[in-house]
């Protein structure tokens, strides 16, 4: 009788595919320093090509029911190492083109919280050249400009007249504008 660990691949893949792990163990001692040397030339890093082994026999484990004991094992083996490496740099182009897509995000929120940043201030001096103008021209402005009413509308509701309101409006506008650009 042969040796558990001196028979031929296709006993060891039949035992392996009944659920054998000392059957697995063997093709594991086998053929892992090949695959890992294949594996090296592929991802040049120790530690990744060591993962990567594991992936490699872990998928072979979960896939051995589909393993076909006729067909040389060692070129199937190599077929999942090379799917194995071509998923892994395909996931990491994945991470990478997300991380890149991240930042260009973070990017344009951090411009638009600058942006908005630059809005506020703009803002509040506006609304402070705004409340030094006289009442009646605040008034004026603030209906026209601000709310967007028309010059009749806001000439019916406080009562003078459309030329009044356009006077108004062009004297708030400069004063506005001098204060805005650091004029007296």
């Amino acid at each position: 009788m042969i040796p558990f660990d001196k028979k031929p691949e296709k006993e060891l893949l039949l035992s392996m595919q009944e659920g054998n792990l000392h059957a697995f163990d063997l093709l594991y001692s086998r053929y892992s320093l090949k695959i890992y040397r294949v594996l090296m030339k592929m991802v040049k890093e120790d530690s990744l090509a060591e993962e990567l082994l594991q992936d490699v026999f872990v998928k072979i484990w979960n896939k051995k029911e589909r393993i076909d004991p006729e067909l040389p094992f060692g070129a199937f083996l190599f077929r999942v190492t090379e799917r194995i490496v071509y998923d892994y740099y395909r996931k990491l182009g994945r991470e990478d083109r997300l991380k890149r897509e991240y930042i260009h995000t973070f990017n344009l929120l951090d411009c638009n919280t600058e942006e908005t940043l630059r809005y506020k201030e703009t803002l509040g001096v506006l609304y402070t050249a705004i409340n030094q103008l006289p009442s009646q021209q605040r008034q004026v402005f603030t209906l026209c400009k601000m709310e967007g009413r028309s010059y009749a509308e806001v000439s019916e509701i406080l009562g003078i007249s459309v030329s009044t309101i356009n006077g108004h409006i062009v004297k708030s506008t400069k004063t506005i504008k001098h204060y805005l650009l650091g004029k007296d």
